[in-house]
């Protein structure tokens, strides 16, 4: 099965099966009127071994990543939304995203 989950996901957990697929959408946020923004893994990114990275792709500030389901377990997806070109740090964060994933 394939879940698919935005920015209104933010903050949540997630319940999955070994072996679903799980596509995140998120847009840029324009709507500040300082930059544009894109987004990037967290601080803390690590390898956990229940998510694997598939696809990324951006198209029209929209950035879609899917991920497979591969072990029983728990782990976490979290992103940062920075101002492009600004310089990567915690004045420069428009946005975090975070979702905790269960696999089962």
């Amino acid at each position: 099965m394939n879940h698919i989950i935005d920015f209104s996901r933010n903050g949540q957990s997630l319940t999955i099966n070994v072996g679903d697929t799980l596509t995140v959408k998120l847009q840029g946020d324009y709507s500040t009127g300082r930059a544009m923004t894109a987004w990037t893994f967290g601080d803390r990114f690590e390898f956990q071994p229940v998510l694997s990275l598939g696809t990324m792709e951006v198209s029209n500030a929209l950035r879609r990543m899917e991920f497979s389901a591969q072990a029983v377990g728990a782990g976490m997806i979290a992103l940062h939304e920075y101002y492009v070109l600004g310089i990567p740090g915690p004045s420069n964060v428009a946005r975090r995203f975070r979702v905790e994933i269960k696999v089962v």
